[in-house]
């Protein structure tokens, strides 16, 4: 069985400032009543992603460690800035510098998405009414590409940024209370996604449960696997050196992992998903390299199946995490992915997993 067979192997993610309304003048009787314009509201998700596209576009090049080229790709997947017309803007200072050198921009860049996050996620009320969706998704992938391309310019704030990324969950504000168990609206695209059918597991129970449950199941699954993957891998590797202590480090993260997920479904009235005796891989590892190109294949699952925890109400701190933890074991790897989610077209919000940039 591989992994997950049938796997989309491209992501797509609309970032777009979704105004409501129109700007018109008011006339009647030939007289003309100029009434002052409002300039749109975008809502907290189009605002974070015009931030972060400002930020990226004030970011200069690197002159020293550091990739232009991935300074590009993360430009490109954010997007272009937006702002209204000038005569609709009241011209005030702003707090964001003009320019940013390269690894301030990259560090600032991420500490903005995270420091949102709840904002996004919650909303107002702090309370988590619908998930953040493939928007946040593909903004939390450029927050983590961000960290994978400041390593070489600067791998103190990298490392640092990592550890916050990776300790979201713990921190995540305490889903008791209203909103707890919320699952994911039928408008959500765990519903309507029309994509063909990803091969993952099909939800247990009753059929007509929580639209919640495929996702959380699939992530679940995921995690069970890639833990599997990485017991057998982790042999070729010895236990003193770098990477094989981290392989073994992993086993324990993605059992973690799991846990988080059926802790999940289990607030959400959803029985705990069961880990399979053993699982099969493709590509099995039979020495050092191959089990480099198996740990990459199963990181692959587990980012593919991460998406469905940004849509997954409550879910999206260990989504964040977990894209991180992902990225940067696929790194360790030795196949660095800048980009988890490719963003190809913008005519549609059914971004599936598969290769980035």
């Amino acid at each position: 069985m591989h992994l997950l067979p049938g796997l989309p192997r491209s992501r797509r993610a609309v970032l777009g400032l979704g105004f409501l309304g129109a700007l018109g003048g008011l006339t009647a009787c030939s007289l003309r009543l100029d009434v002052p314009p409002d300039v749109p509201t975008p809502a907290a998700l189009d605002a974070l992603r015009n931030d972060v596209a400002r930020m990226l576009a004030a970011t200069e090049a690197p002159t020293g460690g550091g990739d232009p080229a991935d300074l590009d790709a993360l430009r490109a997947a954010a997007g272009p800035e937006w702002a209204p017309p000038s005569e609709l803007v009241t011209p005030t200072s702003s707090p964001t510098p003009e320019s940013y050198r390269f690894a301030d921009g990259l560090n600032s860049v991420t500490e903005l998405v995270l420091d949102r996050l709840p904002e996004v996620i919650g909303g107002p009320a702090g309370q988590a009414e619908s998930a953040g969706g493939r928007g946040l998704a593909a903004l939390v992938d450029i927050a983590v590409g961000a960290v994978l391309a400041l390593a070489p310019a600067d791998s103190e704030r990298a490392a640092a940024l990592g550890r916050r990324l990776a300790a979201l969950p713990e921190n995540a504000p305490d889903p008791a209370g209203p909103g707890a168990g919320a699952v994911a609206p039928s408008g959500s695209a765990d519903a309507e996604d029309p994509e063909p059918d990803d091969g993952g597991p099909e939800p247990d129970g009753d059929p007509s449960a929580t639209p919640a449950a495929p996702g959380l199941e699939g992530f679940v699954r995921a995690c069970y696997q890639a833990a599997y993957g990485y017991e057998r891998l982790a042999v070729f590797h010895d236990a003193e050196d770098a990477y094989g202590e981290f392989a073994r480090a992993r086993i324990t993260r993605l059992d973690d992992a799991a846990i988080q997920g059926n802790e999940l479904r289990e607030t959400a009235g959803l029985a705990a998903v069961g880990n399979e005796p053993a699982w099969q891989l493709d590509p099995a590892p039979v020495d050092a390299e191959s089990a480099l190109r198996t740990a990459t294949a199963v990181e692959d699952l587990v980012a593919a199946a991460a998406l469905g925890l940004f849509e997954t109400p409550g879910a999206e701190y260990l989504g964040t995490a977990q894209l991180w933890m992902s990225a940067d074991a696929r790194a360790r790897a030795g196949q660095r992915q800048l980009l988890r989610y490719r963003i190809t077209d913008a005519s549609t919000a059914s971004p599936a997993a598969g290769g980035g940039a």
